[in-house]
């Protein structure tokens, strides 16, 4: 015999002695259990919520340390040594291009070309003292296509560092009219073409196909979407800021090592602030104590722990004060361009 489901009013309440549950102290139960489901629901939803914020904390907090370790290392690594030697020259220290505020100064340059006999000179003595443990080499400006002679340097600096690579920093101008011999030899020689994007009437795209066709590496300074903006770092003429905070502040330290008359600078800023004073009148420039003699230097670690610190006219920046992404535009050469 099937047993019929009990009418509410007839359910046994074992709580009170087997007696019946009314309809409403039913009601009130069932409403009593969803209110507990109901609560036990939102804890659950709360717990879950807490859960994946802490997650997310615990995530945030992980990249956050992260960003700081790679800060402070990379930092701290201006302040080591390095195992090997890159720097950069120039070529010639006037430009075509003019752009304002300039960080080599070009837009106040006279038009004057590197000498190949003393080039050649600084060469064989980096090339005794590091042998094959030179990174890179860059020839660099004002422009360096607008030197007559350039593949005689390209030739000169192959036959010097048979391993390094050699890279020539251009604004891409005078690509298109470089004549046969200049593509040829930068083929012979390993040559990189490393032109920066312009926003001005160059077709790159161009000149990187014509390299193809020649067979000579091509790679873009920044990177082939970059487009060419101004930055400004301000010049404090009394040489007032923390030289440490600067030095482990700057992107230049010890990392874009230039080389000029024989001596070597942990930057290119230092080693040309000369024309700056030229220009208008200052006296900023200390060749001897921003730079190292690499005729009197006595070993490649004299060099590279020179290097790796900072020098007198790091007081002389305001790092972090520069100004990014300024627009490009031309040069007015006036002082306020790096003040």
């Amino acid at each position: 015999m099937v047993q019929k489901d009990l009418p509410i009013k007839d359910i046994p309440n074992h709580q009170n002695g087997g007696g019946i549950i009314s309809q409403n102290e039913y009601l009130q139960l069932f409403e009593s259990m969803i209110n507990s489901l109901t609560n036990l629901n939102n804890s659950i939803n709360k717990l879950n919520s807490n859960m994946q914020k802490t997650q997310e904390l615990i995530v945030n907090s992980h990249n956050i340390i992260l960003s700081r370790i790679n800060t402070i290392h990379e930092r701290t690594m201006h302040y080591m040594p390095k195992s090997s030697l890159n720097f950069s020259m120039e070529l010639v220290e006037h430009c075509n291009l003019n752009c304002a505020g300039c960080d080599h100064f070009s837009p106040l340059a006279e038009n004057k070309y590197a000498d190949f006999d003393k080039t050649s000179k600084y060469f064989d003595r980096l090339a005794e003292l590091f042998g094959e443990d030179i990174k890179y080499v860059q020839f660099a400006g004002g422009e360096p296509l607008l030197h007559p002679e350039i593949t005689k340097f390209l030739i000169m600096a192959r036959k010097k560092f048979p391993k390094a690579p050699i890279r020539v920093i251009t604004n891409g101008i005078k690509l298109a009219s470089m004549p046969d011999e200049f593509w040829e030899v930068c083929k012979e020689q390993n040559v990189t073409i490393m032109p920066t994007k312009y926003p001005i009437s160059v077709d790159y795209d161009a000149m990187q196909n014509k390299a193809a066709r020649y067979g000579v590496k091509y790679s873009y300074f920044n990177n082939a979407q970059f487009v060419k903006t101004l930055f400004k770092l301000p010049i404090d003429f009394e040489g007032l800021q923390n030289e440490h905070l600067n030095f482990v502040h700057c992107h230049r330290a010890n990392n874009c090592i230039f080389l000029q008359n024989g001596r070597l600078y942990t930057c290119a800023f230092a080693a040309i602030i000369w024309r700056f004073d030229k220009y208008f009148g200052t006296k900023l420039f200390n060749e001897e104590s921003n730079s190292i003699d690499i005729f009197k230097a006595n070993s490649t670690e004299e060099i590279l722990k020179f290097l790796a610190k900072p020098i007198p006219f790091c007081r002389y920046c305001k790092i972090l004060n520069t100004v990014f992404d300024i627009p490009w535009h031309q040069s007015k050469r006036t002082i306020d361009e790096w003040t």
